[in-house]
Parts: C-alpha cells; sequence; structure tokens
C-alpha cells in the first residue's frame, strides 16, 4: 500500500486511524478508528476527516453541489484511500461523464433530447461547466453565469445595446442547460419565452399585435405565420447596430 494521503503530502496512517502509539497500547484495540467505524460514521464527519487534509477542496466544499446532499467524498473516491488510483479508471467508460451519470439519471434523459449538450457523444464533458468539488462562482459577472460564457464568449458583451433581461437573469432563466425539445436550448417555445416579458395590455386588440409601439401583423408573419420573435431580433443577447436588436 501506498503510504501517502492521496492528493496530499501526508504519509501517516494516523490521519485517517488516530494516534498509533494509543492503539499498541490498547489490549483491546478499540483505540482505533476502524473500518466498521468509519462506516458508521454520517456524510459529514466523513467528509471532515478527508478535508483535514485535502485543505484545498475545503474551501469550496460547503458551497459545492454535493455538500448537504447525504452523498460524501467515499461515494467517489472509495477505492482512492490507499491506493494512489483514479476512483474509477476513464478507460472503463465511454467517456468520464459516465462516472457522473451513473447517479445523475435524470440529466441522461436531458442528454437524449433533440437540442442538448453533446456530453453522451463525448464532445463535452460534465467537468467543463461542473466542479464537483466547489458549487458555481459568485464573485463575477451574474454568478453561475460566468461558467456558460466560459465558452459562449460571443454573448459576453459589452454592447452598445444591451438586452436588460440578459444583464439581469441568469442564463438558465431562458435556456436548458442539458437539453431540451425547443431549438437553442430554450425553456419553452420561443414566442411564448419572449412574450412573458413583452407581452403589453392591448396586444393585439385591434389585430395589429403591436409590440414596443411596432405592429407585428400579417405582413411581419411574426405571429399568425409561425414566425418567431428571434428570425428578426438576431441578437437577442445584445447588439451593437441596434436597439431592436436587429442585426440590420
Amino acid at each position: 500500500m501506498n503510504p501517502y494521503v492521496p492528493g496530499s503530502d501526508i504519509t501517516s496512517c494516523e490521519a485517517c486511524h488516530g494516534p498509533g502509539s494509543v492503539h499498541a497500547e490498547d489490549e483491546e484495540i478499540e483505540a482505533i478508528i476502524n473500518v466498521e467505524m468509519l462506516r458508521n460514521m454520517d456524510g459529514i464527519q466523513r467528509d471532515a476527516m478527508c478535508l483535514q487534509c485535502h485543505v484545498t477542496r475545503h474551501a469550496g466544499w460547503s458551497e459545492g453541489p454535493h455538500q448537504g446532499t447525504g452523498v460524501s467524498c467515499a461515494d467517489c473516491h472509495a477505492d482512492q484511500i490507499h491506493y494512489r488510483v483514479q476512483p474509477k479508471p476513464v478507460a472503463q467508460f465511454r467517456n468520464e461523464s459516465e462516472f457522473c451519470i451513473q447517479c445523475h439519471a435524470t440529466e441522461v434523459t436531458d442528454f437524449r433530447l433533440p437540442f442538448r449538450h453533446r456530453v453522451l457523444e463525448g464532445q463535452i464533458m460534465c467537468g467543463d461547466c461542473h466542479d464537483p468539488h466547489n458549487g458555481f462562482p459568485t464573485d463575477g459577472w451574474n454568478g453561475l453565469n460566468e461558467t456558460c460564457l466560459g465558452c459562449h464568449t460571443e454573448m459576453a458583451g459589452p454592447f452598445v445595446f444591451e438586452h436588460d433581461g440578459v444583464q439581469s437573469e441568469d442564463c438558465i432563466t431562458c435556456h436548458k442547460p442539458h437539453g431540451s425539445t425547443h431549438d437553442k436550448l430554450l425553456v419553452t417555445d420561443s414566442n411564448t419565452l419572449c412574450l412573458q416579458c413583452h407581452y403589453e395590455s392591448g396586444f393585439n386588440a385591434d389585430e395589429n399585435w403591436s409590440i414596443g409601439g411596432y405592429p407585428h401583423a400579417v405582413e411581419t408573419g411574426l405571429v399568425q405565420n409561425e414566425g418567431r420573435c428571434y428570425d428578426c431580433h438576431t441578437e437577442i443577447h445584445g447588439s451593437n447596430v441596434a436597439p431592436s436588436f436587429m442585426d440590420q
């Protein structure tokens, strides 16, 4: 067995099992933290034991996605305790994200929807967006949006004409990050989504379909002919050209 605590420079069994001298002097060998005692610890106690050495993980764990869910370090890393190996070799899976979806079965369904991030195909990994030990960043622009904008840089701006809704909301207000039945990973069809904010009293009162003082009647094809808002308002996240977020 490798005497190192994986991920640290600590070489002592006592880090997890308690003082060896006390153990050696105890005829009943009860003064040792043995496997049974470790097994009977709750998740918080087991995590605390790991985090006393893995201090770089400690800072983010309390805000991380697994803390408080009943998932402990050992659920993913149990076979690493005495050996310098991965939880399970990535080679056992078609891609590394399949380690995560062993538990996250709901996301597997999303990854099979018509519009999706292609995780099952291995083109993107869970770890590209999620750090299993830390929560989403909160010290940047609008919290978790920092994660999305790490790839979707063209949406970050700044723009001459900012879309107030984009600036004040998280990306997931409009988009389902794992998968959707709607184009562009939208949470609902585009017009329904846009009209949640842009609906006006008197809309269609005179069959002119007026929004923002502009007619959206039959000649535009927007509403009656199944046109989508972003067919015209193509720069929906922000524009350097037009306040209407049109490309001209």
